[in-house]
């Protein structure tokens, strides 16, 4: 196998040896994939049996280099200078999962080549919001610093930078975010979204940036001597798998190859603040995939910027004491408990609040500034229409969080332009913030509708059919084989979603009622009734007709489609096969 010295790894075939035979992308051998995975790979665009194998079995070094990204010469250069004087360098990254990540793979990767790292910095998500401010600029020049590099904020940032410029402070910025028409004057802007950049990477969010600054340092720091024993990038991508995951990037080219390898340094981790995690969720022992990081790791790290708490996601991530890290996630617990108290509190608020028509709208002091947009979430959950929430703060402005249905079309940028009465707004497409004064709740309530209403929203279940998915399948199928499979074509997030299957003609042989809200199913076909399948259905609607039949006892004689995605369980160290429900078609 070829080794890559950059990287600090062999490469290693990715699928161990079950009762298939194991791909091989080195060797030109006969090459088996199981024809159901085939038929899935096929749907999502992969027709033939090489595209297949390389999807499968990606490479690191089929990655994009690192000096395809506009300014990363001159970033580099900037930071050679620094290395050769020892300069104390600070490093500025935003609150969310995605800058916390990013701080953590400069802080490790710049320190383990040698950097001087003197300071960190994340402003609060409450009382300094999102941005590269002015004020903690002050605090680097007040300790001595002539060099700061931000990741996952600053693109906007040109009156900062100005600023900094004015008092002797040279600025790197690695963002991701869409630049305006005018650029920082930094010593290097790195963003692959800036207009004259040529690199293709504009998947990447901002973990992927900062890491790729720390991959362009380590080849040239390689040309001139060998790296420190210590260094290793593969190292670093647990974090970056936190980062990509967690900021709702498309999980596609270079994301899917360094994720993938992410999720196997995350399963393999020594970094005792990722096993502090690992061990509070039953997790040790089991190969980490996307699910656990996006619903259970990352939730409990969420927590801390949301509650705005002196403890940070980046105190856990390079925590180096085993039993300093436990007592953090632990204290990380206890926060998320009560953040988790106010959510509910917050939904159950919004939940009971009458409700228009074609988009939900809740305001209330009772909302935690930190839970806005995952009430706004459960909001469009239930009613799936556009969403906006906001808390009313002392001083008598809302700040509030807005999100959209998965199917929309729409963009909340451009209906959130269309409302004058707006202070601010910012975000994506899909997830947005906006704020405004109290007295014009009722104008822009009113302004929301206008737009809406003249755009015709459809509910999500009105436009989306049951009939999507990826391809059918029979229950036989969806074994224990499967399993290995499965793990192969991980990671799973936006752009590359789970696998969507049909199961025909299916009948319910049992049903329990599970919290009073959800239903676990044992499934068969009446073709071999002995074999059958379990399928969880969560929050399934309140209207729908099999909740009626399962209601009245009256479900066993039916014939069912259903439309699941499959996924593995963990419990007691074992591993197992169950299936999601999507939707249930009644013949």
């Amino acid at each position: 196998m070829e080794k890559i010295k950059e990287w600090g790894f062999s490469l290693k075939k990715s699928v161990e040896k079950s009762t298939d035979k194991t791909l091989d992308r080195e060797l030109d051998k006969k090459i088996y994939i199981p024809e159901l995975v085939s038929r899935f790979l096929k749907s999502r665009g992969f027709l033939n049996i090489d595209d297949q194998i390389k999807f499968l079995n990606p490479f690191l070094k089929d990655i994009t280099d690192p000096f395809k990204l506009k300014d990363m010469h001159e970033a580099v250069d900037r930071l050679s200078v620094a290395f050769s004087n020892n300069e104390r360098i600070g490093l500025y990254c935003d609150y969310d999962l995605d800058g916390s990540s990013s701080l953590a793979i400069l802080k490790e990767g710049l320190s383990e080549l040698g950097f001087n790292i003197a300071t960190l910095y994340q402003p609060r998500r409450l009382s300094e919001g999102y941005g590269f401010h002015k004020e903690a600029l002050d605090k680097f020049k007040n300790q001595g610093l002539k060099l700061i590099v931000t990741a996952d904020v600053g693109i906007t940032a040109c009156e900062t930078v100005d600023y900094a410029n004015k008092i002797g402070i040279d600025v790197i910025i690695t963002d991701h975010h869409l630049p305006n028409e005018s650029l920082p004057k930094a010593k290097a802007v790195v963003n692959p979204n800036r207009k004259d950049c040529t690199a293709n990477l504009g998947h990447l969010c901002g973990a992927g940036v900062a890491f790729y600054l720390v991959y362009a340092l380590a080849k040239t720091f390689k040309k001139k001597s060998p790296l420190p024993k210590n260094f290793s990038l593969e190292k670093l991508l647990d974090f970056l798998a936190i980062g990509t995951i967690t900021d709702m990037v498309p999980l596609v080219k270079e994301n899917r190859v360094l994720v993938r390898k992410g999720l196997s340094q995350f399963t393999k981790t020594l970094k005792p603040g990722l096993r502090a995690l690992k061990n509070k969720e039953g997790l040790m022992g089991k190969s980490i995939t996307s699910t656990d990081i996006g619903f259970k790791v990352a939730p409990k790290l969420n927590s801390l910027s949301r509650l705005d708490t002196d403890l940070r996601p980046t105190d856990i991530l390079i925590e180096k004491s085993k039993d300093r890290a436990t007592q953090l996630v632990d204290e990380a617990y206890v926060v998320n408990t009560k953040r988790k108290e106010a959510l509910d509190e917050a939904i159950d608020l919004a939940l009971n609040a009458e409700q228009p028509d074609c988009f939900s709208f809740f305001v209330s002091e009772e909302v935690h500034p930190g839970v806005m947009g995952l009430v706004a979430t459960r909001l469009v959950d239930k009613y799936k229409t556009p969403s906006f929430v906001g808390s009313r703060l002392e001083n008598g402005q809302i700040v509030g969080s807005a999100r959209l249905p998965k199917h929309s079309n729409l963009s909340l940028k451009d209906i959130m332009k269309e409302c004058p009465s707006l202070l601010q707004y910012g975000g994506h497409a899909q997830a947005a913030g906006f704020e405004l004064d109290e007295e014009k709740i009722d104008l822009f309530r009113g302004e929301l509708q206008s737009y809406l209403m003249a755009k015709h929203i459809l509910k999500e279940e009105d436009s989306f059919s049951c009939q999507e998915f990826d391809c059918e399948v029979v229950i036989s199928e969806l074994n224990r084989s499967f399993i290995p499979w499965l793990n192969q074509l991980e990671p799973f997030g936006m752009g590359f979603e789970a696998p969507k299957f049909k199961i025909s003609k299916l009948k319910i042989k049992s049903a329990k009622l599970l919290k009073d809200v959800h239903y676990k199913l044992t499934l068969f076909h009446d073709s071999d009734k002995d074999l059958t399948v379990e399928a969880l259905w969560f929050f399934p609607p309140e209207e729908h007709q099999v909740l009626k039949l399962l209601e009245g006892d009256v479900y066993k004689d039916k014939f069912l489609n259903f439309y699941v995605t499959p996924q593995i369980n963990f419990f007691r160290n074992n591993e197992s096969l169950q299936l999601l429900i999507n939707e249930i078609e009644v013949f």
